[in-house]
């Protein structure tokens, strides 16, 4: 069985990671930047947002 994440919808919510049953998924957190994580919220929100609608 394989999976793929999208990363035209990853929201990096996590459901998949704490879904996974052999745990070979986990969220890291890459950089300690605000200003950076703010970005990539803005865009998941976006992304969420078109594909509601």
């Amino acid at each position: 069985m394989f999976f793929f994440i999208r990363n035209e919808i990853c929201l990096g919510c996590g459901v998949c990671a704490s879904n996974c049953p052999k745990e070979a998924i986990s969220l890291v957190k890459v950089r300690d930047d605000s200003d950076l994580e703010n970005q990539l919220w803005a865009a998941a929100m976006r992304n969420r947002q078109e594909r509601l609608y």
